[in-house]
C-alpha cells in the first residue's frame, strides 16, 4: 500500500515509531525494527519527501502499533528537500496532518508535495491552508475592522491583527501589514495577487492560534524567513532536525 511518512520517531537504539498517511486516507501508528541500524532492509531511512510501497502485518498483542515487514521507496523529490524553504513548507503540512483525528486526503497532500517543487508552490501552500480554515469551520474577517467595526474600504492601507482574527484599519492595530491581493487572497479570491510575505505571517499562525496548537515546523520556518528570529541566533546556527 502506498504511504506517505507524517511523522518519525527513534525508538531504543535501533528501531523508528512512524506515523504513516495511506493511500486509503488512514493515518496509521507503526513500527520498524532495526530502521535506524539496517541499511539492508531499510537503505531510504524512511525519508519524509518520499512516497513508499508498505507491507506490514498486526501485532498480536493490544498494542495499536503495527510492524512494518518491508517498505520500498517508490518515488523520492529530491527538489523538494534540496530547497531548505519548500522543504519546511512541507514539513509543516505534515506535522499540521499528524494532530488530523480522523486521516487525511492522501492525493491531495500528493499534488501539494508536487507543487512545492515548482514556482507556485508557496503559493499552491498557502492556499491548501485557505481549505483547511473552511475545514475547522475559521474564516478571518476580511470586510468590517475586527477592532472599530467599521468597513474596511480598499485600497486603503490595512493591518491584520492575529488574536482578533480579522483586518483592521491601519490605525486600529499595531499588526501585520496586510495589501490588497493579500486581504483579497484571505476572502478567497483567488484570482488575486497576494504578498507571499504577508501570507507567511497570517494563514498557519492564524489557524495554530484559533485551534491552539503548535507547531515546532512552523518555528523553524518563522526563524528560516526572518520572522521570528532572536537577535542572539545568527543564520549559520541555524538548524533543523527531522
Amino acid at each position: 500500500m502506498r504511504a506517505l511518512i507524517i511523522r518519525r520517531w527513534p525508538y531504543g537504539e535501533s528501531d523508528l515509531v512512524l506515523r504513516l498517511l495511506t493511500e486509503r486516507n488512514e493515518l496509521v501508528s507503526a513500527f520498524a525494527a532495526g530502521a535506524r541500524k539496517s541499511r539492508k532492509r531499510f537503505p531510504h531511512q524512511f525519508d519524509q519527501s518520499g512516497v513508499y510501497e508498505v507491507n506490514w502485518q498486526k501485532e498480536q498483542s493490544q498494542r495499536q502499533l503495527v510492524r512494518i515487514d518491508s517498505a520500498e521507496l517508490i518515488e523520492f523529490a529530491a527538489q523538494l528537500s534540496s530547497s531548505l524553504e519548500s522543504w519546511s513548507r512541507w514539513l509543516i503540512v505534515l506535522e499540521w496532518t499528524s494532530h488530523q483525528e480522523e486521516g487525511a486526503d492522501f492525493e491531495r497532500l500528493l499534488q501539494l508535495r508536487s507543487a512545492l517543487r515548482t514556482d507556485e508552490g508557496s503559493l499552491r501552500f498557502h492556499e491548501f491552508f485557505l481549505e483547511e480554515m473552511l475545514n475547522h469551520g475559521l474564516s478571518p474577517e476580511t470586510e468590517i475592522c475586527v477592532e472599530c467595526g467599521q468597513g474596511l474600504k480598499a485600497p486603503s492601507p490595512l493591518r491584520f491583527d492575529l488574536q482578533k482574527g480579522g483586518a483592521t484599519h491601519l490605525n486600529c492595530s499595531s499588526g501585520i501589514e496586510l495589501s490588497v491581493g493579500t486581504r483579497d487572497f484571505l476572502a478567497r479570491r483567488l484570482e488575486s495577487s497576494p504578498q507571499l510575505s504577508e501570507l507567511d505571517q497570517i494563514t498557519v499562525p492564524f489557524l495554530t492560534q484559533q485551534l491552539g496548537r503548535e507547531l515546532k515546523a512552523q518555528s523553524f520556518f518563522s526563524q528560516l524567513t526572518g520572522q521570528d528570529r532572536p537577535t542572539s541566533l545568527a543564520p549559520s546556527q541555524t538548524a533543523f532536525q527531522r
